[in-house]
């Protein structure tokens, strides 16, 4: 069976492991051996976006010394690790050698991997579509990745035609600035949420933090759902 190892994000790891565990069944429902090491930490993204480039690049190297051992594609449920890797390594670490460069070729966000293998197409014929879901695709798989349809294909929903829109989060933007990034959640959440529908899937766990804890200051009765929790309870 085809090897495949896990890049967790921090959130991932740390306040929704159960999306971790949902992605793992899916790769091993399509048959992969799945691999995790457990040295692997933060992809360095806060200290990279907050300036701190000597501790970014820290981080970085780190990495790149954890997942450097071979070619096996590397998964993660987050399109905004899978940016910082695969889109400034190169330039945070002023380093275009050999690992790096195999490093930022072989990390995927998961609807992207899905899609690259034609998992979907399997995926397609499980899942109907369901007219009560909205799905937001995160900035960083929309406009770092170029990934504008993956997650509709692996949710056999029609595409949206509209531009993917920002939930607010944006890391530590919502830190520094809470009370836009509260009313541009809000906002997005009422253009989500229109007519009768129900359930939020999206790609990234830092959106789904977000906008969960607007539903839960709301108390609004919506849930939202990592597209590989959503993927796991169907197959």
């Amino acid at each position: 069976m085809p090897t495949v190892r896990l890049f967790i994000p921090c959130l991932v790891d740390n306040v929704y492991p159960e999306m971790g565990f949902a992605m793992l069944k899916i790769l091993k429902h399509f048959g992969y051996t799945v691999e995790y090491n457990s040295e692997q930490t933060c992809c360095g993204q806060p200290a990279f976006n907050a300036g701190h480039l000597k501790e970014a690049k820290a981080v970085a190297n780190h990495c790149l010394s954890v997942f450097a051992e071979d070619d096996s594609p590397i998964i993660s449920p987050s399109g905004s690790c899978t940016a910082m890797i695969r889109n400034y390594y190169k330039e945070l670490l002023d380093d275009e050698s050999v690992e790096v460069e195999k490093l930022c070729a072989n990390i995927y966000e998961f609807s992207e991997f899905m899609i690259k293998n034609n998992h979907h197409i399997e995926l397609q014929k499980i899942i109907e579509a369901d007219a009560g879901i909205r799905i937001h695709n995160s900035c960083h798989s929309a406009r770092e990745l170029g990934l504008k349809t993956e997650i509709y294909s692996c949710m056999n929903q029609p595409c949206d035609t509209e531009e993917p829109v920002c939930c607010g989060f944006g890391g530590l933007f919502s830190v520094k600035f809470p009370d836009i990034a509260e009313s541009m959640g809000k906002a997005r959440m009422d253009h989500l949420l229109q007519g009768d529908k129900k359930t939020i899937i999206s790609n990234d766990p830092g959106c789904i933090m977000h906008l969960r804890q607007i539903i839960t200051h709301d108390k609004l009765d919506y849930k939202i759902l990592h597209l590989c929790e959503y993927l796991a309870e169907k197959i």
